[in-house]
């Protein structure tokens, strides 16, 4: 992968996206995953905490070797030169969309995997760690409406400063971004890190929206603010009747889970639907979780395994290693059936393409994981041809046959 030895000239570029802040562990780190492993309780948030300016050096955490893999699936570049790509969302058509994070633009590549030089749309964002253009999901139905939903950081008037996160949804025409419409704004937003930012469309149809705690960590526990939750919301911003907390006022009737730190990846499973979200920890215990409805997670109360009545508990979780999990997608290809069903994620930290094989009656198991790639840092995403495709902080690779 000739992308990842020219890596070290886009550190500059990688420290805009510091996903996992905080003071760096006493101890010795490793990112090597396994199963869930010691858990802590955290002290309370004090006042005068502030994140530190730089992300965690790599260096904290050991290499994790790379799973012995099928010889016929390979790692290939297919797209270089642009800007932390997230959000990658094929359409129906074959063509690609994603968003260059700092720039603030949504970005479409042709099937023959040209990158069309002008951007469908260019958004007005601030130059702030962890903002600008975040999430990105295609109406289920964007063939006939060609509606294209972006989560982004509006920018302050003049000012290089955040105004909020909102969501806005746009119609594509001819590959340009027309008739803008508000779904939903005044989402948090802080000084830099923790937005979240990622949306999807679940089989229900319902709008997901991942949204970290901005740095205010008290607020993720607190039902009247929208800060480390997970919410479910119609296609048009309103609440869904179905929801678990739908009889209280707005915007509690927007939230489907909470006590979260920083939620990033989003995917739902297969067979039944239910959504797995990757979760950014402070000091280790990065976390994998299942979400079910009117679920606490615990941030900023407890980290990882706890055994808490109070909180659900990690799928799994990175221990002290700090990997800062980013984008997830269960394999849903046919080209790689060995992968069936299972769960791939991206870390920031670590380039590491991670596998998870779930077991048990409800998919709350682990029955096998493994590293099966590196280059893997922002996000990870289904392509039409069966492979994975995902994303470095310059390029985006393909994982297949």
């Amino acid at each position: 992968m000739p992308q990842l030895v020219r890596f070290a000239a886009v550190a500059l570029v990688a420290l805009t996206f510091a996903l996992a802040c905080g003071p760096p562990p006493s101890s010795g780190t490793s990112a090597t995953p396994g199963p869930t492993s010691s858990a802590r309780k955290v002290p309370a948030p004090t006042a005068t905490a502030r994140p530190p300016a730089t992300p965690e050096p790599r260096s904290r955490n050991t290499p994790t070797p790379v799973a012995q893999i099928p010889p016929d699936v390979r790692v290939t570049q297919v797209l270089d030169n642009v800007q932390l790509p997230t959000a990658l969302t094929f359409a129906p058509d074959g063509r690609l969309f994603f968003n260059e994070v700092s720039k603030g633009m949504v970005r479409i590549v042709d099937p023959d995997w040209t990158l069309r030089p002008e951007p469908f749309v260019a958004l007005t964002v601030p130059a702030r760690t962890e903002q600008g253009a975040l999430g990105l999901a295609l109406d289920p139905d964007f063939a006939r409406n060609r509606w294209v939903y972006v989560f982004y950081t509006q920018k302050d008037g003049n000012k290089d400063d955040p105004r909020d996160n909102r969501i806005v949804r746009y119609t594509e025409r001819d590959g340009v971004a027309t008739e803008p419409r508000k779904i939903i704004d005044d989402l948090p937003v802080g000084i830099c890190c923790h937005n979240g930012g990622r949306i999807a469309f679940g089989p229900d149809g319902k709008l997901w929206v991942t949204v970290g705690d901005q740095n205010r960590t008290e607020r993720a526990q607190r039902m009247n603010q929208l800060h480390g939750k997970v919410l479910r919301m119609n296609p048009d911003g309103t609440a869904p009747s179905d929801n678990p907390f739908a009889d209280r006022p707005a915007p509690e009737s927007l939230i489907f889970a909470l006590g979260f730190r920083n939620p990033w990846g989003l995917a739902f499973h297969p067979r039944s639907g239910v959504p797995y979200v990757t979760e950014n920890g402070d000091v280790g215990h990065d976390e994998v979780n299942r979400i079910v409805p009117g679920g606490n997670y615990g941030s900023p109360e407890v980290d990882g395994a706890v055994n808490d009545s109070r909180f659900v508990d990690p799928l799994w979780d990175s221990g002290v290693g700090r990997v800062a999990p980013t984008g997830a997608a269960f394999y849903t290809g046919r080209a790689m059936p060995e992968y069936e069903n299972d769960l791939f994620f991206c870390a920031f930290n670590t380039g590491d393409l991670s596998r998870i094989r779930l077991g048990g009656a409800h998919d709350d198991q682990i029955a096998d994981q493994s590293v099966v790639a590196k280059g893997c840092y922002l996000d990870v995403a289904n392509g039409p041809d069966g492979a994975l495709y995902f994303a470095s902080p310059t390029g985006i690779h393909r994982f297949g046959r």
